[in-house]
């Protein structure tokens, strides 16, 4: 007779859904153009005039991984006086110079219409939890499916995206003082293998009566995959 330990079962289970749904990409930041690599090898940061900006690849938040690339990234003013940051664009480029604009506040309206399971549908646990699809840190116990109704979720996902976002239109950064959030952009890491991240700002406020400057900040990354 043969017997079925189903706690190792369960365990089996859990881990080959886990490592089945994921996939790891790693962004290695070079020391291309002045910019300096942070230990970690992750974050490249570069300092012009005044003004430092650093980015990272971070995880996107509600499930929008596979569908969005975010970087984290903060915006340092290394000087004595207030530094107004105009920006004037976000742009990603991959390796055949593909260009990707940064998600503004309708973008990511949509995009949070896009993430996790649409309002009613099917969800599932099995053995030992009530894990769901994408939801691993419930603890009930059943293994039946069920309809899972969830009418908040498209409001949540948007202001969470929103929430972690770095403002971009112009605002005052203080002397010494930070502002740090992500940066969006509609492509998947997956189709990724090597990117220039712009970030280019004005010298002051476009006018007529005065001449303005574009100061560009730019970061490369290799994707590991």
């Amino acid at each position: 007779m043969i017997r079925i330990n189903y706690h190792q079962m369960i365990t089996f289970f859990i881990t080959l859904i886990l490592f089945s749904g994921c996939q790891s990409f790693q962004f290695a930041a070079l020391p291309t153009n002045g910019v300096t690599v942070m230990p970690n090898g992750r974050m490249g940061s570069l300092s012009l005039e005044g003004l430092a900006i650093s980015a990272y690849s971070t995880k996107t938040p509600y499930d929008l991984g596979d569908k969005i690339t975010t970087f984290h990234t903060t915006l340092i003013n290394q000087t004595d006086q207030p530094i107004e940051f105009i920006p004037k664009q976000y742009l990603l480029f991959d390796q055949n110079n593909r260009q990707y604009l940064a998600l503004t506040k309708p973008d990511l309206s949509e995009a949070a219409g896009m993430g996790g399971r649409p309002h009613g549908s099917m969800a599932w646990g099995i053995g030992g939890g009530t894990f769901r699809s994408r939801s691993f840190y419930h603890a009930h116990y059943y293994a039946n499916p069920y309809w899972d109704y969830d009418p908040w979720r498209y409001r949540r996902a948007y202001q969470g995206l929103l929430a972690k976002a770095l403002p971009i239109h112009p605002i005052t950064i203080y002397p010494h003082a930070m502002i740090d959030g992500n940066v969006y952009f509609a492509v998947s890491p997956k189709y990724l293998r090597h990117i220039r991240l712009n970030i280019v700002r004005f010298s002051n406020r476009p006018s007529r009566e005065t001449t303005t400057r574009t100061i560009p900040y730019v970061i490369e990354f290799n994707v590991i995959k």
